[in-house]
């Protein structure tokens, strides 16, 4: 905003230069205050703070977007300076390039997931153990409606008073007309995308009905110790006060589903004592993409030993 006030009175004149990566993953959890990224982002605020650049903007991408072009991206702006302005562009594109082989961390899948959480008996009794589904992460575009870690916790977690989330507009509609305290036989998720999502059958019992905003219509169901908040609305859960309008206390539980990524951490940090990612196969895993035509080699699913041929055919177009 102040770049475009000083452009629009005639003080500055900005001058841009960009360079594209051929990369979907890398930079290891790519937070600007964590290695390998943490170097990068510095030498970005250095150059802003001096004066030598206006703005110098490294741009991670959202690896689930179906784009033949989709990947990482450098932006640099000079007051005036365009040899300046390319120069530094490819200094960042290729200091970002070496952090192509930090790739994200691996995930526990179901099962390890619910055994480090019954491990944690002490973590249990302070808080709660927070499962985040990295799979089915509604934040980033899936529809929230996995029954994969569902099904896992209702067969093993029993015993573990578990708080999962479900996106079900249907079942929502088809049993807010039953009674509290009503025995139903129920077909979970699987609406959107069977093939990929499976439903779950299970038999439960109406434990709440609420409404709230942004989520409509809810409808707490119990399978032993594991309830499910399914939902009219998205089933994002970031906040413990997702929790808390469906008539649930968070300290009570001993284990929390959320389908987010990272924001959630802010808003938990009162509560959990132990977050985990948990895989399972999903629309938002990290190399879900890879099954894409892309319009060339990217990195890491193919072998890619240099950025620039990318870089050259993409800014050409």
């Amino acid at each position: 905003a102040r770049l475009l006030i000083q452009t629009c009175q005639g003080t500055a004149r900005p001058t841009m230069a960009w360079r594209t990566l051929p990369m979907l993953l890398g930079g290891g959890t790519t937070l600007d205050f964590a290695p390998p990224l943490l170097s990068i982002f510095m030498r970005m605020r250095s150059l802003e703070r001096s004066g030598e650049v206006v703005s110098a903007s490294l741009l991670t991408c959202h690896p689930w977007n179906a784009h033949p072009e989709l990947g990482w991206a450098v932006v640099v702006v000079t007051n005036g300076d365009q040899e300046k302005a390319e120069r530094i562009a490819d200094e960042l594109a290729e200091r970002s390039w070496q952090t192509r082989h930090a790739l994200p961390p691996r995930f526990d899948s179901a099962t390890e997931a619910i055994a480090r959480a019954r491990a944690a008996t002490l973590r249990r009794k302070l808080g709660c153990v927070v499962l985040a589904d990295a799979s089915d992460v509604v934040s980033a575009g899936a529809p929230g409606e996995s029954t994969a870690l569902l099904g896992e916790l209702v067969t093993h977690a029993q015993g573990l008073v578990c708080y999962v989330p479900l996106r079900d507009p249907a079942v929502v509609e088809q049993l807010w007309s039953r009674e509290i305290g009503d025995e139903v036989d129920v077909t979970l998720g699987g609406k959107l995308d069977p093939a990929r999502n499976a439903p779950l059958q299970v038999r439960a019992r109406i434990e709440n009905k609420t409404r709230s905003h942004g989520v409509e219509r809810t409808i707490v169901l119990a399978v032993g110790t594991v309830k499910i908040i399914v939902v009219q609305g998205p089933a994002l859960a970031l906040r413990p006060s997702f929790f808390t309008n469906a008539g649930l206390s968070p300290w009570q539980a001993d284990v929390i589903v959320v389908k987010n990524f990272f924001p959630f951490r802010m808003f938990f940090l009162p509560l959990a004592r132990l977050t985990i990612y948990v895989r399972t196969q999903g629309v938002t895993d990290f190399d879900a993409a890879f099954g894409l035509q892309f319009a060339g080699k990217v990195h890491p699913r193919d072998e890619v030993s240099d950025w620039h041929e990318a870089d050259k055919r993409r800014r050409a177009a």
